[in-house]
Order: structure tokens, then sequence, then C-alpha cells
């Protein structure tokens, strides 16, 4: 009944375009243009389409890495502190992904970007921390419990890194 329909539909367009003498009315031209619109809807060959789809169609099974490629996002960085200088702790360190010296020269610090947070009893901390491949500075600060003030250090990311402040 499709084909029929579609047949009739090709026919009338045909006929229109074949006729020596073409009167143009609007109406004719919506005609036309529905009819055309109509052939557009129904494609011939859908079934084949969805064959060939499937045919297409990869799996994560089929799909192969180079043996060269990593997939860690991170790197890794023993962070060994010593604040003996400033008389010991207890402490608090931190470490700061963002960061940025200002004009009046203090550091001005994203709290949220913190990658580590200890409690040091000792002077000495070893501490084994991951951060993003993209960076490549840190700031280091340490807290004190008494009236001392906060030391901060900007370090470059390193595989091993000692800071004394």
């Amino acid at each position: 009944m499709k084909i029929s329909m579609k047949t009739n539909l090709i026919s009338k367009v045909k006929s229109l375009l074949e006729s020596k003498t073409v009167q143009v009315s609007i109406q004719g031209l919506v005609s036309i243009f529905i009819l055309l619109g109509l052939l557009a809807c129904h494609p011939q060959h859908e079934e084949e389409d969805v064959a060939k789809t499937e045919e297409e169609t990869t799996t994560t099974s089929q799909l192969k890495a180079l043996t060269e490629m990593k997939y860690t996002s991170h790197a890794s960085m023993d962070l060994a502190v010593d604040i003996n200088l400033q008389g010991g702790g207890p402490a608090y360190l931190s470490v700061y992904s963002q960061y940025e010296f200002n004009d009046n020269k203090h550091w001005v610090i994203d709290y949220d970007s913190r990658l580590l947070a200890s409690y040091m009893i000792n002077p000495q901390t070893l501490q084994e921390i991951a951060i993003p491949q993209h960076l490549t500075h840190l700031l280091v600060q340490v807290w004190f419990y008494d009236d001392r003030a906060p030391v901060s250090k900007e370090i470059r990311i390193n595989k091993e890194v000692t800071v004394k402040l």
C-alpha cells in the first residue's frame, strides 16, 4: 500500500512537471512542496541502513591501546618537612596547588585547592602525596598551635622534596 501511494505521488509530480503549460498558483506550489516533503520522509532503503549501522558498530573489546600509553592522571611525590628551625611542633601542615603572591608580599591561597592536611607532632614528617600531572609548583604551609606566625614556602614538584622551614 505504501509503495502504490509513493508511486502515485511520483507520477503526479512528473505529470505536473511534464505539462507544457503550467499554470502556477500558490496552491499548486504548496502541493508540490508537500508531495516532495512526503517523499523525503519515506527512506527507500531503511532496512539496509540499519543493517549497515549494525555492521559498523565497534565494541570496546575490539579497541587496541598502545603499550606506551599511561593511564595515570597524577604523579606521586615524597614530601619531607622539617620545622626544627621554627622550634618544632606541634603544628599543622598544609599543601596547596592554587595560590599567588600578591603585591603586599602575602600569599593568597585558594583553600579548596588543598592537597594535603596533616598534624605534625614531631618536628619532621614524611608524606607521600598524589599530585595532578599538570602542576609544576606547590605551596607548603605550616601553622603552629601557639602564637608563632605560619611559615610558607613554594616548592618545585619532584619525586622527592625536602623542605626546611
